[in-house]
Order: C-alpha cells, then sequence, then structure tokens
C-alpha cells in the first residue's frame, strides 16, 4: 500500500468510525471503538454550526491514533508534550495491542494528574509518566522554565511568554494563576538518548509549542535508523516556531530521512478532514496554521 492508498484508508476510517460519550455510574465516558472506556468529560455544545458537529477533543487525532494502533500494533508509544495525558491514556486503552506509553512533561502538575488519572484505571496497556522536557541533546537533570505548555531552557524575558491583555483578564477574572513563568528541575533529554538508554519507540505524537525543530534535531539517529518510528507531528505556524526554524525547516531532516508525509486539512473535526500526501515543497507547508502530519518511515512507507 502506497502512502497515497494509506491516506484514503486513514481518512476512510475518519469518515466511518464515530465517537460517543457514555454516563455510567455518575461518570461520563468516551468510548473509542476498539478501546476501553475512559474517562471524559463532554464540552458544553456551542451556538456555532462547527462546533455543534465536533464535540469531541482533537476528534480527527483521536480517530487518526486510534486506526494507527490497530494497524501498527506498536509496543512502544511515546507522547511528547503529553499536557492532560489523554493520548498516553488513549493508547494504553487499545484492546488490540498492549502499548507502553510514555508520556513526557516539563510541569509536576501535568505529571501528577496523569499519575493520579492512570491509578484509577485498569487498561491493557501502561502509562510512564516521565517529569521530562525533549531537547537537540541529553543534558540530565536541570531547571527549566515554563509557562503554559511551553518550555524554555534559560530564563526568559517576559514578551517571549507574557499572553495578549484581554487573555490574561480572562484568566485572572476566573483565578487561574497558572499561565505565568515557572520553574522546575526536570530530566531534559533528547529523543536519541531515551530511545537508546530507556525505550525505542514505533509510533510516537510530538505537540511540544513551537519547539519542534530543537526535538526533532535531538532525533536525527532516530529517524535515520533502520527502526525509525512513525510521527504524528503537530506543526505550529512560523509565529511561534522559535531557534530560528520555520515550518519548513522543522519537518526538512525527516524528509531527509526518506520519510513520506500525509498532511490532515483539520485534526480537529473529522467530517471536514482530508488526509493528503505532501512533499516538502507542498503549499500545506507553507500554510500558517496549526496542523497535524502523518509521517511514514522509509521501512514502512512501501508496505503501508
Amino acid at each position: 500500500m502506497s502512502e497515497i492508498e494509506l491516506g484514503k484508508a486513514c481518512e476512510a476510517h475518519l469518515r466511518q468510525t464515530r465517537l460517543n460519550y457514555i454516563d455510567r455510574h455518575g461518570q461520563r465516558w468516551l468510548d473509542v471503538p476498539g478501546h476501553a472506556l475512559l474517562p471524559a468529560d463532554a464540552p458544553a455544545p456551542s451556538f456555532a454550526p462547527r462546533a455543534q458537529k465536533n464535540i469531541f477533543y482533537e476528534q480527527s487525532t483521536t480517530l487518526l491514533l486510534s486506526y494507527l494502533f490497530g494497524r501498527i500494533k506498536p509496543r512502544i508509544f511515546f507522547d511528547i508534550g503529553s499536557a492532560s495525558g489523554y493520548f498516553s491514556l488513549l493508547a494504553a486503552s487499545c484492546k488490540d495491542a498492549a502499548i507502553e506509553a510514555h508520556a513526557f512533561d516539563m510541569r509536576p502538575a501535568g505529571k501528577g494528574d496523569l499519575d493520579r488519572q492512570y491509578a484509577k484505571l485498569t487498561l491493557p496497556g501502561k502509562v510512564h509518566a516521565h517529569l521530562s522536557g525533549l531537547s537537540d541533546e541529553h543534558q540530565g537533570e536541570r531547571d527549566v522554565w515554563f509557562a503554559r505548555t511551553q518550555m524554555f531552557e534559560q530564563e526568559p524575558p517576559v514578551e517571549a511568554y507574557r499572553e495578549a491583555w484581554h487573555r490574561r483578564l480572562k484568566f485572572w477574572l476566573r483565578g487561574d494563576k497558572t499561565r505565568g513563568l515557572h520553574k522546575a528541575k526536570v530530566l531534559l533529554t533528547s529523543l536519541d538518548h531515551f530511545s537508546t538508554n530507556v525505550a525505542w519507540p514505533e509510533l510516537m505524537k510530538m505537540d511540544v509549542d513551537g519547539y519542534e525543530g530543537k526535538v526533532i534535531s535531538g532525533g536525527k539517529a532516530l529517524f535515520a535508523s533502520e527502526r525509525a518510528p512513525v510521527l504524528l507531528l503537530e506543526l505550529h505556524r512560523d509565529a511561534m516556531q522559535r531557534d530560528g526554524f520555520n515550518r519548513q525547516t522543522v519537518v526538512a531532516p525527516i524528509f531527509g530521512c526518506g520519510y513520506k508525509a500525509l498532511f490532515l486539512t483539520d485534526h480537529h473535526d473529522a467530517t471536514r478532514c482530508e488526509v493528503l500526501p505532501a512533499g516538502p515543497e507542498h503549499e500545506l507547508f507553507r500554510r500558517q496554521e496549526t496542523d497535524m502530519v502523518l509521517f511514514v518511515p522509509p521501512r514502512l512507507a512501501s508496505a503501508a
């Protein structure tokens, strides 16, 4: 199966598979076909027509990963920039494969929340939550700074992380004090070091809010290896990229390792999402949106 045929198969899965919410024993659960139930809170419906159709968190991404879990049956899954740990729990809930999910988050509260969630569940797979940030080289345990889900290896100036005044006002009125700058001691490592010394991934999802360039730079040996993993990358607009990267320079090393790309045109709403083959010069890589791109390594691209 070529990457074109794989894209069509993925798109068909997005169109044909349905997510549901189930209320049971006073708890709301997310029902993903082929997975154990996961605890969930359904968002309140909006009057916006699109929002009424799409009440599931990252619907397209959820369905695509579910499809890949069943198709690839990875033993090891990396959730890089795991935030709430939703995609790690999704991996561990897959009934067709006992997946070990490694969740990477530099926020102590994020790791603690995921550990508590996982401890309450009985799932086919496992979740390992790491208080860790990923960069272009292994540095061991050290201080990092973070604001929301953005990591900084040096203490940043205020303008590097401060939100617009109207967003600051909104969260101040809510009493939310989590959106400023914080410092934590974490394991700052690289994909190459972690993969070689701890666990080798077969499938990865990455969402690092503009740090894609440095994280991918730290995985050059991983991406060039004969056992290179499938990568689902959340690619942010140029304005969010740091360290001199832009969208095209972020993905250039992956294409350089022989990967083929499938571009999700809407990673939130599966009813609107197309899955399109896209080379490094494709116009989709130049548009300034937050996008999801599936990268398939050479070992699978011809046999996908």
